[in-house]
This record gives structure tokens, C-alpha cells and sequence, in this order.
């Protein structure tokens, strides 16, 4: 196949499609075996209490099957996203030496190119991970005690609001820290002091802002954890005839919410910046049309 018919990224990605899908799915079967965690061991906790010891085997299978899963998924999509840089690389340089670009604008687009890659092979499946587990939590919660799942649902509704916020705001921001960056190999190559020091200063300056917003809606969203725990651990604590494992599996599942949703504002503001640098090398699709 010729750099010519691989060209254009959404080619590449129909090419290593099934490849990018099964590893995929295999992060989805292993979501699944994290988030049925609190519940085997609530299972296991009443079974032991109550003379049944046997029903531990619930959560050293599930974990066994965890275990098999993972190491799958890890020795499979290593491959696979290893090869899709090399291809994306490859075309890009290929691509836009022969449409005449200078090689700092060359090493700006494959260090963009690298950074998608490895979007694709770690932050898809967190991604995927973030959107199926506070489903799972709020239904986990809603069956333990419904005043528990009405309260998770507005817990997720300030988090929403408030990533809706961090995203339009760091749009603009991570526009201009792409534009410096497709700046730094040219500001190399002229290794002029002053330019080099205002370039540096001018990515970390564009850093910094992106990370205090991402600090700012972090704190707030742990203020309104913070709440919920609480009223969770008052909540369940105090229910009349609560089993110990079912206080256990609860509580789990309100830790697993937070940890679904601690890297929202990160995320929120990470895709913004993969955005603008699926658009940039997107432009080389035109320059070969």
C-alpha cells in the first residue's frame, strides 16, 4: 500500500480499526470486573459473617478473570498503537517534505502526531471507562438506597456544569499553546538567546494557565465529594438492619463514582488541545488533495 493511499489519518484509522476495537472492548470487560469489586467483596464480607466462607470465591474468580483480561489487552494494544505511530509518522514527514514544509514544521506535526497516538492507546479507554462507570455507580446506589442515588445524580450534575465551563475556557488556551509549540523547532534551528527564552517562557506561561484551571475545577469538585461522602457514610451507617458487607459494597461504589470522575477537569481540557492538533494535521489531507 503506498504512502499516497494512507494518507489521509481517518484512512489509518479504518486500517487498524478492529485492532483499535478489540483492545477496546478488552478495557470495557475489564471496566466491568473493577466496578463489580465492592459487590463481591460486600458478598464475601456477609458470607464469612454469616458461615459461608465458600462465597469468597466469588472475588478471587472475578479476580483471576480481571488479571487474565488486563495482561491481554496490554500485550495487544502496545503492538497495535506502536505500528499506528510509525504509519501516522511516516506520512506526515513523507507528506509534507514532498509539499515543500520546512523540517521544524515536519518536527512540530510529528511530536503532535506521537501525542494523538498515545491519546488513542491511553486516554480512549479512561475515556470509555469515565463514561459507562457512573452509570454503573448510580445504579449500584439507587438499589442499595434511593436517597443515595437521587444524591449521586446531583453530584454528577454540578461536576457537568462545572466541566462545561472548564471547556470552553481552555479551548482558546490550548490553541495558542499548539501555535507555540509548532514554533519551538524553528526557534532551535535560529538558536537565537532572546527568542528562545520568550518561546520557553511563552509555553510555560500557556502550561500554567491550563493547569490552574484544571487545579480550580479539581478543588471544586472535591468540595462537593467531600459532601457526598459524608452524607453517604451518615446515610448508610444509620440504616436500620444494613448488613456490614452492604455498607462495605455501598461505600465502594461511591469510591468508584469519585475515581470515575477525578479526571474530568483534565480531561475536559485535554480534548480541546487533541482536537486542535487533529485539525493541524488534518491540513495536510488539503495540501494532498
Amino acid at each position: 500500500m503506498s504512502y499516497q493511499q494512507n494518507v489521509r489519518l481517518a484512512g489509518l484509522m479504518r486500517r487498524y480499526g478492529w485492532r483499535m476495537g478489540f483492545t477496546y472492548g478488552l478495557s470495557l470487560l475489564g471496566t466491568l470486573f473493577y466496578l463489580s469489586y465492592p459487590f463481591a467483596i460486600g458478598l464475601g464480607i456477609d458470607g464469612v459473617l454469616a458461615g459461608r466462607p465458600v462465597e469468597v470465591l466469588w472475588l478471587v474468580s472475578l479476580w483471576l478473570l480481571h488479571i487474565l483480561v488486563d495482561v491481554t489487552r496490554q500485550v495487544i494494544d502496545t503492538r497495535s498503537f506502536a505500528r499506528l505511530h510509525a504509519d501516522i509518522a511516516a506520512v506526515l514527514v513523507f507528506g509534507q517534505r514532498t509539499s515543500g514544509a520546512s523540517t521544524s514544521h515536519m518536527v512540530a506535526r510529528a511530536g503532535m502526531a506521537r501525542e494523538l497516538t498515545q491519546f488513542l492507546e491511553n486516554d480512549v479507554p479512561q475515556l470509555m471507562r469515565m463514561a459507562i462507570s457512573p452509570a454503573i455507580c448510580v445504579a449500584a446506589l439507587f438499589a442499595y438506597d434511593f436517597m443515595a442515588g437521587v444524591g449521586s445524580l446531583a453530584l454528577m450534575g454540578v461536576i457537568v456544569f462545572g466541566s462545561v465551563f472548564v471547556y470552553r475556557r481552555s479551548m482558546p488556551l490550548n490553541a495558542s499553546l499548539n501555535d507555540e509549540l509548532e514554533r519551538e523547532a524553528a526557534v532551535i534551528e535560529n538558536a537565537h538567546l532572546p527568542d528562545v527564552r520568550a518561546h520557553y517562557d511563552a509555553v510555560a506561561g500557556w502550561r500554567i494557565r491550563l493547569s490552574d484551571l484544571n487545579a480550580r475545577a479539581w478543588s471544586m469538585n472535591e468540595l462537593v465529594m467531600v459532601g457526598f461522602m459524608s452524607f453517604a457514610i451518615l446515610r448508610f451507617a444509620s440504616m436500620p438492619g444494613a448488613e456490614v458487607g452492604m455498607i462495605y459494597a455501598s461505600i465502594g461504589y461511591v469510591w468508584r463514582l469519585f475515581d470515575s470522575l477525578y479526571a474530568v477537569p483534565y480531561y475536559i481540557q485535554l480534548l480541546p488541545r487533541l482536537s486542535d492538533i487533529r485539525k493541524r494535521i488534518g491540513q495536510l489531507e488539503e495540501e494532498q488533495a
